[in-house]
């Protein structure tokens, strides 16, 4: 739990309950955003290889 916000570190992103209320998470900020779109693509990068090795290696058994 972060001491700052109050909100649980492996899951900051769910809404907390307090005694009377429910409060829901912050939005993501775009920075956040930003990151999350490199990650990905920073992933294709290195999955789309694989796949295609992959369907080159199962044609090559097939064929």
């Amino acid at each position: 739990m972060s001491i700052r916000t109050g909100r649980n570190a492996p899951a900051p992103s769910e809404t907390m309950r307090t005694t009377d209320r429910l409060i829901p998470p912050s939005p993501p900020s775009r920075g956040h955003r930003t990151a999350g779109c490199v990650w990905i693509g920073a992933g294709a990068v290195f999955l789309m290889p694989a796949v295609f090795n992959l369907a080159a290696a199962i044609r090559g058994l097939l064929g």
